[in-house]
């Protein structure tokens, strides 16, 4: 399998920003691509992160390399997956927001009014990942043949949108909240995913190691 399909079941609002403003709205979403590839590509690399937790931190921080390898490095390693995203025809609503000052008030010019976008509960979000490149070999183990390695690939990315909840702006409360779910005949299995990641964890431990 080296495709992987979800369903994207939301239980409210949610927006991705565009930084655009019109209509009368401090900003609007995009009604054409409402969840765009990028946005939720970044939300399961930050759940990967979690999962296999980069070497340093703080200005000099870096990704874990098997995160690079399946996500992409700019400039080094292009990301050999590619995220697609169908959505139906969204109901775009509008949003005002406000910030309230020390006192207890509303701050003058603090008022804010921006578009968010609502899926029905029978509308079908659907993302797709499927393999478009190269992937990067592992060395030092026999063991890692091209579909291990694809399978090691693909578990990351299940287990990512597994622990992914959120999409999109994050600052209104009750926004953006999301489960990501396969189909019945699609399904990994999860504890064999955590079993693979954990002995890629060890390989690039021991690759680490042997420097």
């Amino acid at each position: 399998m080296s495709t992987l399909s979800f369903e994207l079941i939301f239980t409210g609002p949610v927006r991705v920003g565009t930084g655009v403003a019109g209509n009368g709205m401090d900003e609007i979403v995009d009604q054409e691509h409402p969840l765009s590839e990028t946005a939720l590509k970044g939300v399961l690399r930050d759940a990967a992160r979690v999962l296999l937790p980069g070497t340093s931190h703080g200005d000099d921080a870096e990704d874990h390399p098997f995160v690079n390898q399946v996500f992409g490095e700019p400039g080094v390693i292009p990301c050999p997956w590619n995220f697609s995203v169908t959505t139906p025809d969204p109901a775009v609503k509008n949003r005002a927001g406000i910030k309230i000052g020390e006192k207890g008030v509303v701050e003058d010019g603090a008022l804010q009014i921006k578009e968010e976008i609502w899926f029905k509960s029978a509308s079908r979000v659907k993302l797709e990942i499927y393999q478009r490149g190269n992937l990067t070999q592992l060395r030092a183990s026999e063991k890692w043949t091209s579909e291990n390695i694809k399978n090691a690939h693909l578990a990351l990315l299940h287990l990512a949108a597994r622990l992914t909840d959120k999409v999109g702006q994050r600052k209104t409360r009750g926004m953006g909240w999301v489960s990501f779910a396969m189909p019945k005949d699609n399904r990994r299995d999860v504890a064999a995913d955590i079993k693979t990641l954990a002995e890629v964890k060890e390989l690039f431990a021991q690759e680490e190691g042997a420097k």
